[in-house]
């Protein structure tokens, strides 16, 4: 994902959708990772995230709520963007909220989790790391790459949505025929939709309910592209599926299918999206020539077949609420209104919000028009830095500023220009101010506070000046030193990031007992890198 340090929040809406945080580090039965209850009139979703604190777990394109199997030969991927602004491809991470198998060898996963039980055919693969309250083999030794997960500092949150699905009587069947605009099928709820064989649903990006569903062989849903939009579309499919059909999506904006039947689903097209199917098992199938299934799939059980590839979707949960069920909170604090941005001139104008729209950009290209625009800024950093820290300076201390301020530090922390130091570290270790953090009534629950969201983007500035001190900056490098061993009091989010660059130093073992004298207990086993 291009951004890691802050995710867009809805603060609240007028339909139940919340977010919340809790530690669950000790319950025997956490959060599912996806649930869906559906009355006549409603669909109520809730998507559990959880977060160790004390190991980087990321890029988990596989989530089950009771079972999930490995077969041989499973590659887990995802893309990550690097200081330099290069990317490069990276072992995937793989989640069971009970029972986690592994058969055969030759797998290629970066962590495996289970809350309950992992148990492995043959030896536990060497190059991944584990983590479980059981093995089916001998107790895991101190060094070795099985862990116990209760020892674990671990924080689950859940998001959750309501969302109408009014009843109708419309029903579409797709022939082989050839489609006319007119017959391009619009958002809404189907009382049935079906696809004979060889044939073409044309559909514009939406929230779709399919009340039955049918596809026959080789039949494919086509997302029409919208003109300088990025629509996300989602399919809520209500009965059982025999087949899902292949999905062309021809827009920039995101896919997720939210399957609500009971029946298990084998996905042997390729795939590129977020899959959600809480009552149902999900078998993902490997594709010729290695082509990589896309996407978050989160289920109730999941088979992964001999030589699948996945790869990890940076899919935006927040985009599964439909705009418009968006209303304003019942804040009791009114907000101001965001200012438009006033540029310097044309040119920087064009440069940063070309960067600005390709940062949350879905589809083929995106990674590309990231890395074009970004080398436009960074051949233009001289220019882009005093820009930049006047846009985070005269952007309002609000909660629609916060996502203008957190896109700017972000910039800021992928310029790799040393001209950003300074105004990196005043940034880390400001004071976040709470004049217009929102006081909701005590019956609404909402996602990230405006607090917690203050603070990622002190991290973020901070991550940004490890990224300096990891590129040989030496003035970055000891901008860290002086922030980790001085006097002042010390964010924890923020001073991980601190710790995680300042030990990319050559002399990193005598760092590491530097920091081990300095900072206090809670932290040794991070800087230890356990």
């Amino acid at each position: 994902m291009k951004y890691s340090h802050f995710l867009p929040v809805v603060i609240a809406l007028g339909l139940s959708v919340s977010a919340f945080a809790a530690n669950q580090a000790d319950a025997s039965d956490p959060l599912k990772p996806v649930t869906c209850e559906t009355t006549q009139t409603d669909v109520t979703c809730s998507v559990a995230l959880f977060r160790l604190n004390t190991t980087a777990l990321k890029h988990i394109p596989l989530t089950a709520s009771e079972s999930l199997e490995l077969a041989s030969s499973v590659q887990l991927s995802a893309i990550e963007h690097l200081p330099s602004g290069d990317v490069k491809t990276v072992p995937g991470s793989a989640v069971s909220y009970k029972t986690f198998d592994i058969s055969g060898e030759g797998h290629v996963v970066r962590h495996a989790l289970a809350f309950t039980k992992l148990n492995f055919e043959l030896a536990p693969p060497g190059n991944t790391q584990l983590y479980a309250r059981q093995y089916n083999t001998q107790p895991p030794k101190p060094g070795t790459n099985l862990q116990p997960l209760a020892a674990l500092d671990m924080n689950i949150e859940a998001l959750n949505w309501q969302i109408s699905a009014a009843t109708s009587q419309l029903s579409v069947t797709a022939s082989q025929a050839p489609q006319k605009k007119a017959l391009v099928s619009q958002p809404g709820s189907y009382q049935s939709v079906t696809l004979e064989p060889n044939s073409s649903w044309y559909i514009t990006p939406g929230v779709f309910h399919l009340m039955a569903f049918t596809a026959g062989e080789n039949s494919k849903i086509v997302i029409q592209q919208e003109l300088k939009k990025r629509t996300p579309t989602t399919l809520y499919v209500y009965g059982d599926l025999e087949t899902l059909p292949a999905i062309e999506n021809r827009t920039s904006g995101s896919l997720a299918v939210i399957y609500l039947g009971t029946s298990e689903v084998r996905l042997s097209h390729r795939f590129n999206g977020a899959w959600f199917s809480p009552a149902a098992r999900l078998t993902l199938a490997a594709l010729p020539n290695n082509t990589p299934q896309i996407g978050q799939f989160r289920a109730k059980s999941i088979r992964v077949e001999d030589g699948a590839h996945i790869q990890h979707y940076p899919f935006d949960l927040f985009s599964l609420i439909p705009a418009e069920l968006i209303t304003e909170a019942e804040d009791l604090n009114p907000q101001p209104e965001l200012s438009a941005i006033n540029y310097s001139n044309a040119r920087l104008e064009q440069m940063i919000e070309a960067h600005l729209n390709n940062l949350f950009g879905m589809g083929e290209d995106a990674n590309q028009q990231y890395a074009d625009s970004l080398e436009a800024l960074r051949e233009n950093a001289h220019i882009v830095v005093p820009e930049l820290i006047k846009i985070y300076d005269n952007t309002e201390l609000s909660v629609a500023g916060q996502m203008r301020r957190w896109s700017a530090v972000h910039i800021l922390s992928e310029l790799n220009s040393p001209l950003a130091n300074n105004k990196l570290y005043e940034i880390a270790v400001s004071k976040p101010d709470y004049t217009y953090a929102p006081k909701i009534s005590s019956d609404h629950t909402h996602g990230p506070s405006y607090e917690s969201r203050e603070l990622s983007i002190r991290a973020a500035a901070m991550d940004g000046i490890a990224n300096l001190a990891t590129l040989g900056y030496s003035q970055s490098d000891e901008t860290l030193a002086n922030y980790l061993l001085g006097p002042q009091d010390k964010e924890p989010m923020t001073l991980r990031y601190a710790i995680k660059g300042y030990l990319q130093g050559n002399d990193t073992e005598e760092r590491r007992e530097q920091l081990l004298r300095h900072l206090g207990p809670e932290y040794h086993a991070f800087i230890q890198g356990e």
